[in-house]
């Protein structure tokens, strides 16, 4: 009891000696978890505020994508949607509002036939968005533009990165696996075969399987 007492009347000492200190380390703590909790709210607003104006410029979008829109309208919209690829405090907000905007940007570049625009959006929404709803869409068109510009390789390697997806469509898969097969035909006849194999097996039925046979026969002929 006497040593309780003792550490008891040392505590006491010590808030008495330094009650002036401790208060203002506790005000400075409440100001802190204020400022926090302001900042929280302040940030949560400004992530509402983009992803509703990305709505909106996506609406006006598809709208305009159904008209014949001026060059003016469309640089508005442009820069309105622009701004809103700045730093992100909520990451959910960051990969809605950041890719769409993106999606947008390279929709309204491939409407103004822009081809080096349009790629350039869709790497950045893939890189800096990884987890993006529109990534596999974003993909799908990526490959495309390389395989219309003739970069072969850069193109099998954006369809390899599509198989990855996990909740990747059939018919979607199925159109890859075609595609990966007929474009390693040249470069590479065994993962040609392969690709081709893994259509016939996991999708016998498929329009896409029909044409894979004909050309599996006409490999067969070359060997």
């Amino acid at each position: 009891m006497e040593k309780k007492s003792t550490l008891n009347e040392g505590v006491y000492s010590f808030i008495s000696r330094n009650r002036k200190l401790l208060l203002v380390a506790i005000s400075i703590i409440m100001l802190g978890f204020l400022g926090l909790g302001i900042f929280a709210l302040v940030s949560y607003q400004m992530n509402m505020d983009a992803i509703a104006v990305v709505d909106r410029a996506s609406i006006r979008f598809e709208k305009w994508g159904q008209l014949e829109s001026s060059a003016a309208q469309f640089l508005e919209l442009e820069e309105e949607i622009k701004n809103i690829l700045r730093p992100f405090t909520n990451p959910r907000a960051e990969s809605y509002a950041g890719s769409k905007a993106l999606w947008i940007l390279s929709s309204m570049a491939e409407k103004k036939q822009n081809v080096s625009d349009q790629k350039e959006k869709l790497i950045q929404l893939l890189k800096w968005y990884p987890n993006s709803p529109y990534n596999m869409q974003a993909s799908y068109k990526l490959a495309q533009l390389y395989l219309d510009e003739g970069s072969t390789l850069e193109s099998i390697k954006v369809f390899e990165e599509i198989l990855k997806y996990r909740d990747i469509p059939a018919l979607f898969k199925e159109e890859v696996l075609f595609t990966l097969g007929v474009l390693y035909e040249s470069l590479d006849p065994a993962k040609s075969r392969n690709y081709f194999d893994e259509l016939v097996q996991t999708y016998p039925l498929s329009d896409w399987t029909k044409l894979t046979r004909s050309r599996i026969i006409y490999q067969d002929l070359l060997k």
